[in-house]
């Protein structure tokens, strides 16, 4: 995870959420824990691909779920 980057993630028995937080004011990418797709819980986008990284504004903050 980069610098200025806060990520955790929540599960229970049914999903895996994981959450980004960017605290700086450039635009940052983060490596993805596990090549499984991911959906973006606002946009619908689906992150399929181990080797595409989620785009976090600056300031700004993702929630996505494991598929």
């Amino acid at each position: 995870v980069p610098d200025n980057v806060l990520a955790f993630t929540m599960t229970d028995k049914k999903e895996q959420i994981l959450v980004l937080a960017n605290f700086s004011d450039t635009y940052l990418t983060c490596a993805l824990p596990d090549s499984v797709e991911w959906e973006d819980a606002f946009t619908d986008e689906i992150l399929a691909d181990e080797l595409v990284c989620p785009v976090v504004g600056p300031w700004g903050w993702r929630i996505l779920i494991k598929k």
